[in-house]
C-alpha cells in the first residue's frame, strides 16, 4: 500500500513511475537474494516489482499531467 501512495506522489511530482520498478531491480540485485520475505514487514525484491510494474498504468495519467502543468 505504502508504494502506491509513493508511486502516486512520485507520479504528481513530475517523476517517470516507471523508474520506481529499475530502483528496486537495483535494489533486488544488490541483495543478491538474502533475506525472506515471511520475516519481513516488505514485500520481497520480486514481489514489490510485480505490484510496482502493474501499478504504474494507474498513475500514468497523473505523471502526464504533472508533465504538462
Amino acid at each position: 500500500e505504502a508504494d502506491l501512495v509513493g508511486l502516486e506522489l512520485a507520479a504528481r511530482g513530475a517523476f517517470k513511475p516507471m523508474t520506481s520498478v529499475s530502483l528496486w531491480q537495483k535494489m533486488a540485485a544488490a541483495q543478491k537474494g538474502r533475506g525472506l520475505e515471511f520475516l519481513s514487514t516488505h514485500p520481497s525484491g520480486p514481489t514489490r516489482i510485480r505490484e510496482l510494474e502493474a501499478n504504474v498504468p494507474k498513475v500514468q495519467g497523473l505523471y502526464e499531467a504533472a508533465r504538462r502543468g
